[in-house]
């Protein structure tokens, strides 16, 4: 009897043991998690928006965390080495990325053999902030809203130009679903980035842009005339302004988001403490004083799953813009 008590005894005490082991090892990566340096990196250059943005939610995580959050900048081939980067890191927790619609979705579906696959290559942890984007005219066009500017387009034989800061912008696909959604011909004229496009745009070389909400200040003085927001809904920041929805283009809705992504397979506990630390961080009075200036509209509140399936809605959405506009990387 004894030795038969001991066969079943000793399998069971094995199982036990296993499965309590397991779930140490489970547990094990969060707990304490961080206890040393963290790196955020982002495919910007120092000043720019996105990077006051990073170095915000850095100084507020290394604050709750009590170890430094170090921003890292690797900018270049149009934000795809950061990216990157992102991607190829230890998936420990470690290494975070920061990066945004265009770099994520639009630029992997410009190239022939994507650098990385937004939906396998990343865990997703939790998106941060969007803006729209604001459709400026030439202030010299006899138009002062989104139907009389199709109106006049479509009277053109010539069609319209353009502006854009750079082939497979956001800013260039906007222009692209307008010009299709108002059955007007347009040429797409790309720049360098916003400054020598809002220069040609205002001195009349161009017809029309899609620019950001700071731009306004060109309406302000008379150089430019703002004439709908490309979000489905009005931003808090220009409540006067219409949407392109309301305009007359149902469906119209194109705006940049940031998001923080973390390499395939970081554990799930990890990617879960990230995003709730991030929602805290990002609700939190003085970072929303600090962001104020920049006109972001937060959209934090979502679960990884939540944005997991964000991500592959806009995934599948504009890679198909691209692909049926034939847009490629140059």
């Amino acid at each position: 009897m004894r030795s038969i008590f001991r066969f079943y005894i000793t399998p069971l005490f094995t199982l036990l043991t296993y499965l309590f082991g397991a779930a140490v090892a489970t547990a094990a990566p969060v707990d304490g998690y961080p206890n040393r340096t963290v790196k955020l990196v982002i495919p910007y250059t120092t000043g720019a928006h996105a990077d006051l943005l990073a170095r915000t939610l850095a100084q507020k995580l290394s604050e709750m965390w009590k170890q430094p959050v170090v921003v890292e900048n690797k900018p270049g081939g149009g934000g795809s080495i950061g990216t990157l980067a992102g991607a190829r890191a230890a998936p420990d927790g470690y290494t975070l990325l920061m990066s945004a619609l265009g770099q994520l979705v639009i630029f992997p579906a410009m190239q022939k053999v994507p650098p990385y696959d937004v939906v396998t290559d990343f865990e997703h942890v939790v998106p941060l902030i969007r803006t729209p984007w604001v459709l400026y005219i030439n202030n010299n066009l006899p138009v002062n809203n989104v139907k009389e500017f199709i109106a006049y387009a479509k009277s053109k034989q010539i069609g319209m130009n353009g502006a854009t800061t750079g082939i497979g912008t956001t800013q260039h696909l906007a222009n692209v679903l307008f010009a299709k959604a108002g059955g007007f011909k347009s040429e797409d004229i790309h720049y360098a980035g916003s400054a020598p496009a809002l220069q040609d745009l205002i001195a009349g070389r161009d017809d029309f842009m899609f620019d950001s909400l700071l731009t306004r200040k060109y309406v302000a003085d008379g150089r430019l005339k703002a004439l709908a927001v490309s979000s489905a809904q009005r931003s808090p920041y220009a409540p006067e302004l219409p949407t392109m929805i309301e305009s007359g283009l149902p469906g119209f809705d194109v705006s940049v988001w940031f998001a923080i992504l973390a390499p395939s397979k970081t554990p799930s506990d990890i990617v879960a403490k990230v995003n709730a630390d991030i929602r805290q961080a990002m609700s939190s009075k003085d970072v929303q004083d600090r962001l104020s200036a920049a006109s972001f509209e937060y959209i934090y509140n979502s679960s990884p799953s939540e944005f997991s399936t964000m991500v592959k809605r806009e995934h599948e959405r504009w890679t198909k813009v691209v692909r049926e506009a034939g847009i490629k990387s140059e």
